[in-house]
């Protein structure tokens, strides 16, 4: 088969959708579908897609109502695509080639052709951003969404990176630079410790020294006691002597022990631990001073790693960046201007969205064309939204491309290629404004249907 860029030459379509039987042969790039809504224009797009996309693009009830089967023909200057449908369901294609021999594994012959994104050169420029971005570098046969995915990731990384040197110059900006030295507040802590102790002895001196008194207040009493019952108990007197000279001996030791232990006491001597909480006071507020010269220069390390990560990320980001221009820089691009950034497609330098619509139809159907490369057959189901500079434009890249374009078009301009009424053509030009058909006798428009004797149906 010949690696030229073909079209359609013929359409025929009988009993399909709203299509009675027509028959189509262009003799322009652009072929323009003409008629009231509901006659059968949008029926007569839909069989081009139907005959080369397979069963896929036919819908649930392809035959028209009434009708027991429905055939299309296509006819290209290579082949010959005969596709059949039964209204119980079921179809069966057939494709020759130019000397009528038949291929074998005829769908497959067909998807070589064509994708169904070339049938609409508007379909790419209605498709979200992610959509488009995989489409043009499929046609570009690149791949730089990895690339993307790592630059995203790493700029995130990188971001995050940032706003935690910021955080930390931040935290640094508030620490001073110089402080006092560090005093050693556990030393400190052991003095009072060690004065603390002392002051205890002495205090228990002290208790024991007004334990030893009161014993001494308890002799005495004991003494009077003893006295009185001397005085009282004659028949007790031995007794009483006895236990006279008892707590005479009492009363001398615990008079020789309270004086020593009054005199221990007065000879300690307690210690002044103000002057000592005061220096650990002191101490707390130096050691903080100092700590927060530590933390600035931790602070400062820390800062110093988290700007080597940033840096190296930014290094990164640069370097995937020239990878990913070095990736499109090799490209054809389909269209001058057009490129890629992390969001989807770019035309001259902007988001495609921010294009003109002339722009954006251009882009369409360079791409539809770049994605269909032997068979460039398009079809725009939403002509009459197209104003006369659009149309000419479409023109204009139909031949440069040399490419067929089929438009669906509301109504009659008077520059249609066939027009079409209750799914019958009622003129075809191939050129210059549509006349009124003739009529025969019995008012019915002459339809110029030739259908060729069908081939054996070839059941996939």
């Amino acid at each position: 088969m010949s690696q030229e860029p073909t079209i359609i030459l013929r359409l025929e379509a009988e009993n399909i959708k709203r299509l009675k039987a027509i028959r189509v042969d262009p003799t322009s790039r652009v072929v323009r579908i003409g008629g009231r809504n509901g006659q059968g224009k949008t029926s007569l797009l839909d069989c081009i897609a139907m005959a080369l996309c397979g069963k896929g693009a036919a819908p649930s009830k392809p035959v028209r109502d009434g009708a027991r089967s429905g055939q299309i023909i296509l006819e290209t200057s290579e082949l010959t695509v005969t596709r059949k449908f039964i209204a119980g369901g079921g179809t069966s294609l057939e494709v020759t080639n130019k000397e009528g021999a038949k291929f074998a594994g005829p769908q497959g012959v067909l998807d070589k052709l064509t994708t169904s994104l070339a049938f609409d050169p508007l379909a790419f420029t209605r498709a979200d951003k992610k959509a488009q971005f995989k489409q043009l570098q499929k046609l570009l046969g690149i791949d730089t969404e990895s690339i993307d995915l790592e630059k995203k990731a790493v700029f995130e990384k990188r971001t995050n990176k940032n706003r935690q040197v910021e955080d930390a110059r931040a935290v640094i900006k508030g620490l001073p630079m110089t402080g006092p030295e560090r005093v050693d507040v556990a030393e400190l802590v052991d003095e009072l410790s060690r004065a603390e102790q002392i002051n205890n002895g002495v205090a228990e001196l002290e208790r024991e020294a007004m334990e030893a008194d009161n014993q001494h207040q308890v002799a005495n009493d004991c003494l009077t006691r003893a006295i009185a019952e001397v005085t009282r108990l004659e028949s007790l007197m031995i007794a009483a002597k006895s236990e006279v000279q008892r707590c005479d001996r009492l009363v001398d030791l615990a008079k020789n022990n309270a004086l020593t232990t009054q005199e221990r006491a007065a000879r300690a001597e307690r210690v002044d631990t103000a002057a000592i909480k005061a220096r650990i006071g002191a101490a707390q507020e130096t050691n903080a001073a100092a700590a927060a010269v530590e933390e600035r220069r931790r602070k400062s390390e820390e800062l110093a790693v988290l700007e080597d990560d940033a840096a190296n990320m930014t290094k990164h980001l640069q370097e995937l960046e020239a990878k990913r221009a070095a990736l499109l820089s090799d490209c054809k691009m389909p269209v001058p201007g057009i490129g890629f950034d992390t969001d989807g497609v770019t035309l001259n330098g902007l988001p495609l969205e921010q294009a003109s619509a002339a722009e954006q139809l251009k882009l369409g159907v360079a791409v539809a064309c770049a994605m269909n490369p032997s068979l460039k057959v398009m079809l725009i189901r939403d002509g009459s939204l197209l104003d006369d500079d659009s149309m000419a434009m479409i023109e204009q890249m139909a031949e440069a491309h040399q490419a067929q374009i089929w438009i669906e078009r509301v109504g009659n301009d008077g520059k249609c290629t066939v027009v079409i009424e209750d799914g019958e053509a009622s003129n075809q030009t191939g050129e210059g404004p549509c006349q009124p058909p003739p009529e025969k006798a019995t008012g019915v428009p002459v339809v110029d249907v030739t259908l060729k004797p069908q081939p054996e149906e070839c059941l996939y």
